[in-house]
């Protein structure tokens, strides 16, 4: 996937030959709607049979691609071996022997696929699956304060994007040594107030974490799954400075304090 993320955000998965008796099926069921944009295809030599390139959408049309025998020529004859299949036209294609052609059912969202089968007859091989999806939600953060009274200290350094690590800054510099803690909660609130502030989240525990430094900004976070499974998940946290020096310290009324929270909401 390219980043930043912009309207044309695009997957390339690679997939490598499929050994079976012909006709095999590969069939890809999406989680979420995706427009695919193009495919590798390698050996669609003279001895295979036609391949055919189903697109189904949500309503359960189709889109099909029919790709005869010697579209991509046979590489151990000097000859491409390799064409790539745009998926996003239904104009002929030419390849190296012969043309793709496409036909659909009327109505066919083609920003809205929900399963793409290949339908192999002969040694073909897959390469290069490109999709975009363009209607995933985007990663994304917002900062909240409920009532304003908690210090706005706490900062999204990074989006929450899925295979990567997510972090944020809690500024704990005015209480001196201390520790600072990291919350994720699956909802938010506001209005609850305990000894420590406005409680800006709520909700089953998602994860918890914190570290130890002489008042100094502390960077903490998590790694989120690159699973798709989470796309559009929201997630809210919340931070807490914890003065070591206690309350009796030298630093009172600010022995323990709630920070603003920030909702995230998980994705590409």
């Amino acid at each position: 996937m390219d980043l930043p993320p912009d309207g044309r955000d695009e997957i390339a998965i690679g997939i490598t030959r499929f050994i079976g008796p012909p006709p095999c099926t590969i069939t890809f069921a999406f989680t979420l709607p995706v427009e695919p944009q193009s495919v590798a295809l390698v050996d669609v030599d003279s001895g295979d049979g036609p391949l055919h390139v189903v697109l189904t959408d949500g309503a359960g049309r189709r889109r099909t691609y029919t790709v005869p025998s010697n579209w991509t020529g046979d590489i151990l004859l000097a000859q491409p071996g390799r064409g790539t299949l745009d998926l996003t036209t239904l104009a002929p294609q030419s390849g190296f022997g012969s043309t793709a052609t496409a036909v659909e059912d009327s109505g066919f969202d083609a920003l809205g696929v929900v399963e793409l089968a290949f339908v192999l007859d002969g040694s073909t091989a897959l390469d290069d699956l490109a999709l975009c999806a363009p209607r995933a939600p985007r990663a994304a953060t917002s900062s909240r304060n409920g009532s304003g009274a908690n210090p706005e200290i706490l900062r999204s350094v990074a989006r929450p994007v899925f295979g990567s690590r997510w972090n944020a800054n809690l500024d704990c510099t005015s209480f001196g040594p201390c520790i600072a803690t990291l919350v994720a909660r699956r909802s938010s609130t506001q209005g609850h107030w305990s000894p420590l502030g406005e409680v800006l989240i709520d909700g089953a525990l998602l994860g918890s974490t914190s570290n130890t430094h002489p008042g100094v900004v502390h960077r903490l976070g998590w790694e989120i799954p690159f699973d798709v499974s989470l796309c559009g998940v929201e997630v809210h946290v919340q931070g807490l400075c914890s003065s070591s020096a206690g309350f009796g310290g030298p630093k009172p009324g600010r022995a323990r304090k709630l920070s603003n929270a920030l909702d995230l909401v998980l994705g590409f």
